[in-house]
């Protein structure tokens, strides 16, 4: 590289042509090419890995979002209720946002307006999914649930909203005539225009809610409390299979489980269920594993 520029120094001020000229400042060109580069792929790494951290960042939010909505399964239904003991559906979209620092109206077609519409296959886990109201033919929303887990395999949506029928629940889309013919479309509260807005302190204050009620359930002996052990089991369990069942009449969650070859326990556990009362109509999610042979 001296001796480089020790014959550019020559061309420049020795011979000072106008041929020694040009090539000084091509070779110079050169030079400083490569230099001029580098910092252009710096900067596309250091934007790679912002990036990458902001989805981690939206990602953990949306767990938390879930996480929080599902300890409030099966409390009661009201209309105009917006929590913490009653919830009407769209009370309970909003009462759950609200905790992480978003505002949303007290009406579901309201909040259709206010959010980003989604086609099915952009919807994810956190966001929520609207439907038209008891009348079907009706254009007008009048319903709303948050979207709780995605089956990759099925395309299922599991989500959780407020029932006027069981109050806090889960229930499955597309599965079920009833939600299938009401659909209309899924909704975005976490915009990616918008970033994720909550600080970690918040962040930080929901996490300590959620571990104080479950420690609370289980020092208070509930039967909602977390079993830890199963949690364990059911994370390293391979499902094979997954029903959607329709409840027909003369349907029990024992009869259920000696038909599927599964447990009430499981039955109840992956639908939300307090209590063993089945409604004519709804739809359940059964999963099972197979015998390995």
């Amino acid at each position: 590289m001296f001796f480089l520029f020790l014959h550019i120094y020559k061309m420049v001020f020795m011979k000072k042509t106008k041929t020694s000229l040009f090539s000084a400042t091509l070779l110079l060109g050169l030079i400083a090419s490569p230099i001029q580069a580098a910092p252009s792929s710096i900067d596309t790494a250091r934007t790679e890995t912002i990036d990458s951290l902001a989805t981690r960042k939206e990602e953990m939010l949306r767990d938390s979002i879930v996480k929080y909505a599902q300890k409030h399964l099966g409390k009661p239904y009201r209309g105009g209720g917006k929590g913490p003991k009653v919830f009407d559906c769209s009370g309970f979209t909003r009462f759950v946002y609200q905790q992480f620092g978003h505002s949303l109206s007290a009406s579901a077609s309201v909040q259709h307006k206010e959010v980003e519409h989604l086609a099915n296959e952009k919807i994810k886990k956190g966001d929520l999914l609207f439907f038209k109201g008891r009348n079907a033919h009706e254009k007008r929303v009048g319903h709303v649930g948050l979207v709780c887990d995605i089956d990759k395999e099925t395309g299922s949506i599991k989500f959780i909203h407020a029932a006027f029928n069981g109050g806090v629940r889960y229930d499955f889309y597309p599965e079920g005539r009833y939600y299938k013919e009401r659909f209309v479309c899924g909704g975005r509260v976490l915009s990616s225009k918008q970033g994720c807005p909550i600080d970690s302190t918040r962040q930080d204050t929901i996490k300590e809610l959620i571990k104080e009620e479950t420690t609370a359930e289980i020092e208070s002996g509930s039967k909602e409390s977390i079993d830890t052990t199963t949690v364990q089991t059911e994370t390293i369990e391979k499902r094979d299979s997954v029903i959607i069942h329709t409840i027909e009449k003369g349907d029990n969650l024992y009869r259920l489980s000696k038909k599927y070859g599964t447990t009430v326990e499981r039955i109840k556990e992956t639908n939300g269920l307090k209590n063993n009362n089945l409604k004519i109509g709804n739809t359940l999610r059964i999963e099972y594993t197979k015998a390995e042979k």
